[in-house]
């Protein structure tokens, strides 16, 4: 079962990028700055279904770029280009306080408890230690009967030490 604010937040954020396509079209020819524009919300809108603050902070990046993108077809100036920088810089040196904002933020404690699972013991023994080794057993069907066979495991040989016929020189 996928998750349901994941679907919703796509469907809005599909829908934002529909309208910004046809609003972009309705102003003759094909404008730029409301297709960025709305390019820019849809990518912000969408982060919010994944329930990640670290997948919101990084859209922050995509955000702040798409819109300086559409200040630069608005304006013409590269110079927006300069300020987009130091967004992400500002957006860099602040990667603390912005994550523990979005942690403050009721939806995302929800579901980070909601995504939480029981740590599992890396190994879990299936028979006890006073059974010893016992080998696998393998079925097989023939004629309509089923039929065991238990393998034998290889037998331990310790490996043969060879003595020095000579003490070596002290």
């Amino acid at each position: 079962m996928g998750n349901p604010v994941r679907s919703i937040a796509g469907g809005i954020s599909a829908a934002i990028v529909l309208l910004g396509l046809v609003l972009a079209f309705a102003f003759g020819g094909f404008n730029l700055t409301i297709f960025f524009i709305a390019l820019a919300i849809a990518a912000l809108v969408g982060s919010f279904g994944s329930l990640n603050p670290n997948a919101v902070y990084g859209s922050l990046y995509g955000f702040s770029w798409l819109l300086m993108l559409a200040l630069f077809f608005a304006t013409g100036s590269w110079l927006w280009f300069l300020v987009g920088a130091a967004i992400s810089i500002l957006l860099s040196t602040l990667r603390r306080p912005i994550l523990a904002l979005l942690l403050e933020m009721g939806i995302f404690g929800i579901a980070s408890m909601a995504n939480r699972q029981q740590p599992q013991p890396y190994y879990q023994p299936s028979q006890s230690y006073q059974q010893g080794y016992q080998p696998p057993v393998e079925t097989y069907q023939e004629g309509g009967q089923a039929y065991h066979v238990q393998q034998n495991p290889p037998q331990y040989v310790p490996p043969q030490v060879q003595n020095p016929e000579q003490m070596p020189p002290q």
